[in-house]
């Protein structure tokens, strides 16, 4: 579980120092959308059952946001970090503020959904699909 996270928080690290480094660039190419899809957005599979959604857990803070089928259950539920489950019609509704980080865990168990649609706000964000 600890290597997952490690490996998690790395990847958004050297992510968001690409983005320092190179960002304004960037945006001046594409538009904020595509912006975030090629350049915002961290993909991690390790598998099933390595420890990704507690290391969500251990990662969130106050001001992200996780998405998964069922937050119940999860171990992320009693976190500062908003919970959206998306078996109900929260997804629908959009997201009426800004997430510093948006994680999506196990993306291939979820509903399609325009994640960039619904939750992107700027430039700064950070999009984490963990699993397949």
């Amino acid at each position: 579980m600890y290597i997952v996270k490690e490996v998690i928080s790395l990847a958004i690290a050297a992510n968001k120092q690409m983005r320092a480094k190179r960002g304004d660039e960037y945006l001046t190419m594409y538009s904020l959308r595509l912006y975030a899809e090629m350049f915002c957005t961290v993909r991690i599979d390790t598998g099933r059952c390595s420890g990704k959604s507690f290391a969500i857990a251990e990662l969130v803070k106050k001001g992200d946001l996780v998405i998964c089928k069922t937050p119940f259950a999860m171990p992320y539920r009693s976190k500062a970090a908003d919970v959206l489950g998306v078996l109900s019609d929260e997804l629908s509704l959009g997201a009426p503020e800004r997430y510093d980080t948006i994680y999506i865990d196990e993306p291939h168990t979820l509903p399609k959904f325009d994640v960039y649609k619904l939750f992107l706000k700027d430039q700064d964000q950070t999009f984490v699909f963990v699993g397949n």
